[in-house]
């Protein structure tokens, strides 16, 4: 049995950033850390949590990566789409710059594959079902960040660029949400790579990506048939002691389907992975979503179709326990009363919404953009 909550770490004393109080540290990265935050509020009673994403102290001097911050606030902000966890608030305080997304319940694939491995046969026996549900809901929020456009509608060219199991959220609700767009590559960016730099994990990085070749949506797809592959097999496809060595398997390492690992599984699941995964990217889907509706095919001709509230069964008897532990702690944070030290903000400058960021750093990139965040 799991855990409950262990992924949750309570702050020694809850911290004010912004209008948010927080509480828990939930997940840290190279760029930043992602707690479990409340907005404070005028309306009474009304107290929302949020996950919010506060750039390293350390790093918040370096003009270069402020703008990659900016870069993932300006894109996740547009997004407005169920399997995608985008911004609500962006801003910035005595230096400290933060982002803040709808707080999900849920699991990162990370933690959902090795758990799917010792699942109990109920849930076992649903792998291939439960894997083309949670990759059709992966692929529609990707297809939804491809598609974006500015505001004189002409195709920003996002590609995410990190499609990875710590960025793929499958909720307690059965929906799955694709998350950081950190690193991601758009038309229009603040920030821009520099020539053969690469941005990502490496496992998971196509392999144009690793030659330093132009990107498109394609790129991501590769990192879903990735995902597709570990989540049949239970094992890591690109595997090595040095990146050096992860980046020479991504590029020449022999590729074998699925099934050939677990005979059980069917071999249309096999044929959508193996196709994802071709090195040339002409020869890949051509997008998230034609790769999605290959997923949709195949569980029609399974005759077993797993719907949202399937995977919501299925999350709790992976994660038993966790789910009523986490609501009793989100109610704890909810209701928790602070005393009026920590409810009083400290002298500070005076806080800076999106908008007045994005201005300054953007001004005609996009045209005009507005971010409602009232909370």
């Amino acid at each position: 049995m799991a855990t409950p909550t262990t992924i949750f770490k309570a702050l020694p004393e809850p911290e004010r950033l912004g209008r948010y109080t927080l509480f828990h540290e939930i997940a840290r990265g190279g760029m930043g850390i992602v707690y479990l935050a409340r907005s404070r509020s005028s309306r009474r009673g009304y107290r929302r949590l949020v996950a919010l994403k506060r750039m390293h102290p350390h790093l918040a001097g370096d003009q270069r990566l402020r703008r990659m911050f900016l870069d993932e606030a300006r894109i996740v902000s547009q997004l407005a789409h169920p399997n995608i966890a985008s911004a609500i608030d962006f801003g910035e305080e005595d230096g400290r710059v933060w982002l803040a997304m709808p707080f999900v319940l849920g699991e990162s694939l990370d933690r959902v594959i090795p758990a799917l491995q010792r699942a109990p046969p109920t849930v076992r026996d649903r792998l291939p079902e439960l894997v083309t549900r949670i990759l059709m809901d992966a692929c529609e929020g990707l297809h939804a960040a491809h598609e974006l456009r500015g505001a004189d509608d002409r195709p920003l060219e996002v590609v995410h660029r990190d499609v990875t199991p710590r960025n793929v959220i499958v909720g307690y609700d059965g929906v799955t949400r694709v998350v950081d767009f950190g690193i991601a590559s758009a038309l229009h960016r603040l920030h821009q790579t520099a020539t053969g730099e690469l941005k990502g994990t490496p496992a998971y990085a196509a392999p144009e990506h690793v030659q330093g070749r132009p990107l498109d949506r394609r790129a991501d797809v590769w990192s879903l048939g990735v995902l597709c592959w570990e989540m049949c097999t239970g094992r890591r496809l690109f595997f090595g002691e040095q990146h050096l060595e992860v980046l020479d398997k991504v590029l020449h390492a022999p590729i074998v389907g699925p099934a050939e690992l677990v005979p059980e599984l069917p071999l249309g699941l096999d044929e959508i992975a193996l196709r994802a995964l071709n090195r040339d990217p002409n020869r890949r889907y051509r997008s998230a979503r034609a790769m999605g509706r290959d997923l949709a095919s195949f569980a029609s001709e399974l005759g077993k179709p797993v719907c949202a509230a399937d995977v919501a069964e299925c999350m709790e008897a992976l994660f038993p326990g966790e789910l009523a532990a986490r609501r009793l702690l989100l109610g704890e944070v909810r209701d928790r009363e602070l005393d009026s030290a920590t409810r009083e903000p400290a002298k500070t400058k005076r806080q800076r919404p999106i908008g007045w960021l994005l201005a300054g750093a953007a001004a005609g990139a996009l045209g005009t953009y507005t971010l409602l965040h009232f909370l």
